[in-house]
Protein backbone atom coordinates (compact mmCIF):
# COMPACT_ATOMS: atom_id res chain seq x y z
CA UNK A 1 0.00 0.00 0.00
CA UNK A 2 1.20 3.30 -1.28
CA UNK A 3 1.24 6.24 1.05
CA UNK A 4 1.09 10.14 -0.07
CA UNK A 5 0.60 13.73 1.79
CA UNK A 6 -2.06 16.27 0.34
CA UNK A 7 -4.06 19.10 0.99
CA UNK A 8 -8.16 17.66 1.33
CA UNK A 9 -9.94 20.23 -1.57
CA UNK A 10 -13.43 20.02 -2.08
CA UNK A 11 -14.00 19.17 -5.56
CA UNK A 12 -16.97 19.19 -7.92
CA UNK A 13 -17.53 16.92 -10.37
CA UNK A 14 -20.15 16.07 -13.04
CA UNK A 15 -22.58 12.62 -12.33
CA UNK A 16 -22.03 10.34 -14.96
CA UNK A 17 -24.90 10.53 -17.70
CA UNK A 18 -26.32 7.76 -19.77
CA UNK A 19 -25.11 9.15 -22.81
CA UNK A 20 -21.42 10.03 -24.20
CA UNK A 21 -22.34 10.76 -27.84
CA UNK A 22 -20.65 14.11 -27.88
CA UNK A 23 -17.79 12.34 -26.04
CA UNK A 24 -13.69 12.21 -27.31
CA UNK A 25 -15.24 13.86 -30.49
CA UNK A 26 -18.39 12.07 -30.91
CA UNK A 27 -17.27 8.90 -31.19
CA UNK A 28 -19.63 6.15 -29.74
CA UNK A 29 -17.84 2.91 -28.36
CA UNK A 30 -15.89 0.82 -30.93
CA UNK A 31 -15.43 -2.28 -29.32
CA UNK A 32 -13.76 -3.38 -25.84
CA UNK A 33 -10.24 -4.49 -26.22
CA UNK A 34 -9.65 -2.74 -29.45
CA UNK A 35 -6.43 -0.57 -29.67
CA UNK A 36 -6.97 2.99 -30.32
CA UNK A 37 -6.46 4.06 -33.81
CA UNK A 38 -3.74 6.82 -34.93
CA UNK A 39 -6.91 9.53 -35.60
CA UNK A 40 -8.40 8.40 -32.36
CA UNK A 41 -5.24 9.54 -30.07
CA UNK A 42 -4.80 12.44 -32.09
CA UNK A 43 -8.36 13.19 -31.34
CA UNK A 44 -7.74 12.55 -27.59
CA UNK A 45 -4.24 14.65 -27.74
CA UNK A 46 -6.22 17.81 -29.32
CA UNK A 47 -8.21 17.87 -26.16
CA UNK A 48 -5.48 17.73 -23.30
CA UNK A 49 -3.78 20.34 -26.31
CA UNK A 50 -7.36 22.33 -25.62
CA UNK A 51 -8.71 24.68 -22.75
CA UNK A 52 -9.90 23.21 -19.07
CA UNK A 53 -13.15 23.19 -19.59
CA UNK A 54 -13.00 20.88 -22.80
CA UNK A 55 -10.94 18.28 -20.81
CA UNK A 56 -13.36 18.87 -17.58
CA UNK A 57 -16.28 17.56 -20.07
CA UNK A 58 -14.18 14.73 -21.36
CA UNK A 59 -13.52 13.41 -17.82
CA UNK A 60 -17.18 14.09 -16.67
CA UNK A 61 -18.74 11.65 -18.26
CA UNK A 62 -16.24 8.47 -16.41
CA UNK A 63 -17.00 10.05 -13.10
CA UNK A 64 -19.91 9.66 -10.27
CA UNK A 65 -19.37 11.73 -7.61
CA UNK A 66 -21.63 10.67 -4.74
CA UNK A 67 -23.25 12.54 -1.11
CA UNK A 68 -22.12 8.94 0.99
CA UNK A 69 -20.43 10.03 4.00
CA UNK A 70 -17.04 8.50 2.80
CA UNK A 71 -17.06 7.19 -0.85
CA UNK A 72 -16.28 10.91 -2.42
CA UNK A 73 -16.56 9.40 -5.81
CA UNK A 74 -15.91 6.45 -8.33
CA UNK A 75 -13.66 6.78 -11.28
CA UNK A 76 -14.17 4.46 -14.48
CA UNK A 77 -11.15 4.99 -16.62
CA UNK A 78 -10.72 3.04 -20.13
CA UNK A 79 -7.65 3.39 -22.71
CA UNK A 80 -9.32 6.50 -24.45
CA UNK A 81 -8.88 7.99 -21.40
CA UNK A 82 -6.19 6.60 -19.63
CA UNK A 83 -4.21 8.71 -22.33
CA UNK A 84 -5.48 12.06 -21.70
CA UNK A 85 -4.75 11.31 -17.89
CA UNK A 86 -1.01 10.48 -19.19
CA UNK A 87 -1.01 13.60 -21.54
CA UNK A 88 -2.23 15.92 -18.97
CA UNK A 89 0.58 14.82 -16.58
CA UNK A 90 3.30 15.28 -19.31
CA UNK A 91 2.13 18.59 -20.10
CA UNK A 92 1.60 19.90 -16.17
CA UNK A 93 5.50 18.44 -16.42
CA UNK A 94 6.17 20.58 -18.75
CA UNK A 95 6.66 18.46 -21.59
CA UNK A 96 4.63 19.99 -23.97
CA UNK A 97 5.39 18.16 -27.17
CA UNK A 98 3.87 14.78 -25.81
CA UNK A 99 0.77 16.20 -26.92
CA UNK A 100 2.03 16.81 -30.58
CA UNK A 101 2.01 13.15 -32.66
CA UNK A 102 1.11 10.08 -31.81
CA UNK A 103 3.84 7.87 -31.49
CA UNK A 104 4.99 8.72 -27.62
CA UNK A 105 1.43 8.80 -27.00
CA UNK A 106 0.85 5.31 -28.55
CA UNK A 107 4.26 3.75 -26.34
CA UNK A 108 3.08 5.71 -23.15
CA UNK A 109 -0.40 3.92 -23.68
CA UNK A 110 1.71 0.25 -23.94
CA UNK A 111 0.84 -0.88 -20.38
CA UNK A 112 -2.41 0.38 -19.87
CA UNK A 113 -3.88 -1.17 -23.40
CA UNK A 114 -6.98 -3.61 -23.39
CA UNK A 115 -7.07 -2.34 -19.32
CA UNK A 116 -10.20 -1.20 -17.47
CA UNK A 117 -9.92 0.52 -14.42
CA UNK A 118 -12.48 1.29 -11.64
CA UNK A 119 -11.32 3.49 -9.08
CA UNK A 120 -12.79 4.60 -5.62
CA UNK A 121 -12.15 7.78 -3.73
CA UNK A 122 -12.12 7.85 0.10
CA UNK A 123 -12.41 10.39 2.75
CA UNK A 124 -12.84 10.01 6.43
CA UNK A 125 -14.00 12.05 9.21
CA UNK A 126 -10.45 14.46 10.32
CA UNK A 127 -11.07 12.99 14.15
CA UNK A 128 -10.51 9.54 12.89
CA UNK A 129 -8.10 7.44 15.03
CA UNK A 130 -6.85 5.60 11.29
CA UNK A 131 -2.41 5.42 11.64
CA UNK A 132 -3.25 4.09 7.96
CA UNK A 133 -6.55 3.63 6.30
CA UNK A 134 -8.10 0.40 6.56
CA UNK A 135 -8.30 -2.17 3.23
CA UNK A 136 -10.50 -0.77 0.86
CA UNK A 137 -11.74 -2.74 -2.44
CA UNK A 138 -13.42 -2.34 -5.75
CA UNK A 139 -15.38 -5.05 -7.04
CA UNK A 140 -17.25 -5.57 -10.17
CA UNK A 141 -20.42 -7.04 -10.07
CA UNK A 142 -23.43 -8.38 -12.97
CA UNK A 143 -25.85 -10.71 -13.46
CA UNK A 144 -23.35 -13.16 -13.73
CA UNK A 145 -21.14 -12.32 -10.76
CA UNK A 146 -18.03 -10.38 -9.94
CA UNK A 147 -15.60 -10.05 -12.94
CA UNK A 148 -12.10 -11.37 -11.99
CA UNK A 149 -9.75 -8.41 -11.22
CA UNK A 150 -6.19 -8.36 -12.49
CA UNK A 151 -4.90 -6.44 -9.97
CA UNK A 152 -5.72 -4.15 -7.37
CA UNK A 153 -3.80 -1.01 -6.15
CA UNK A 154 -4.49 1.02 -2.85
CA UNK A 155 -2.39 3.90 -1.01
CA UNK A 156 -3.63 5.75 2.22
CA UNK A 157 -3.68 9.36 1.92
CA UNK A 158 -2.71 12.31 4.35
CA UNK A 159 -3.49 15.80 5.68
CA UNK A 160 -0.99 18.31 6.64
CA UNK A 161 0.47 18.03 10.12
CA UNK A 162 -1.00 19.15 12.95
CA UNK A 163 2.07 21.06 14.35
CA UNK A 164 2.25 19.29 17.32
CA UNK A 165 5.64 17.84 18.04
CA UNK A 166 5.64 14.37 17.51
CA UNK A 167 2.09 14.04 16.02
CA UNK A 168 1.37 11.41 13.17
CA UNK A 169 0.33 12.94 9.95
CA UNK A 170 -3.60 12.81 9.74
CA UNK A 171 -4.92 10.13 7.27
CA UNK A 172 -7.99 12.26 5.60
CA UNK A 173 -8.73 9.38 2.97
CA UNK A 174 -7.86 6.60 0.65
CA UNK A 175 -7.76 5.41 -3.03
CA UNK A 176 -8.26 2.31 -4.45
CA UNK A 177 -7.83 0.90 -8.15
CA UNK A 178 -8.86 -2.37 -9.42
CA UNK A 179 -8.15 -3.43 -12.93
CA UNK A 180 -9.46 -5.76 -15.46
CA UNK A 181 -9.49 -7.20 -18.62
CA UNK A 182 -11.03 -4.63 -21.12
CA UNK A 183 -13.18 -7.25 -23.04
CA UNK A 184 -17.05 -7.29 -24.29
CA UNK A 185 -18.37 -9.41 -21.90
CA UNK A 186 -16.71 -6.66 -19.26
CA UNK A 187 -18.41 -3.59 -21.20
CA UNK A 188 -21.80 -3.83 -19.66
CA UNK A 189 -24.42 -2.03 -17.10
CA UNK A 190 -22.83 -3.03 -14.14
CA UNK A 191 -22.16 -2.06 -10.50
CA UNK A 192 -18.94 -0.94 -8.63
CA UNK A 193 -18.88 -2.67 -5.24
CA UNK A 194 -16.97 -0.91 -2.98
CA UNK A 195 -15.66 -2.82 0.78
CA UNK A 196 -13.98 -0.91 3.53
CA UNK A 197 -12.30 -3.18 6.06
CA UNK A 198 -14.10 -6.26 4.77
CA UNK A 199 -17.54 -4.91 4.61
CA UNK A 200 -19.66 -3.27 2.12
CA UNK A 201 -19.84 0.62 1.71
CA UNK A 202 -21.52 0.99 -1.09
CA UNK A 203 -22.53 -0.04 -4.74
CA UNK A 204 -22.59 2.37 -7.73
CA UNK A 205 -23.94 1.53 -11.19
CA UNK A 206 -21.73 1.96 -14.11
CA UNK A 207 -23.32 1.47 -17.42
CA UNK A 208 -19.49 0.52 -19.13
CA UNK A 209 -21.49 -0.41 -22.61
CA UNK A 210 -21.89 3.16 -23.26
CA UNK A 211 -18.39 4.58 -21.93
CA UNK A 212 -15.62 5.02 -25.27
Amino acid sequence: MRVRAVILTVVTVVTVVTSVAGLAGGALVRGAGADLTPSEIEAVLAVARGDAAGRARFHAPYIVSLTHPTLERVEVVTERRRLLLIAEEKLAGGDRLFAFGTLRAEEALRPWRGRLTIAAHLRFPPQNAYAMAPPVEVRLRGAGGDVPRLTTASETILGLASGVAGAALPVVGAKCEARFDDTSATRAAREAVVLLDGRELARVAVDLSRMP
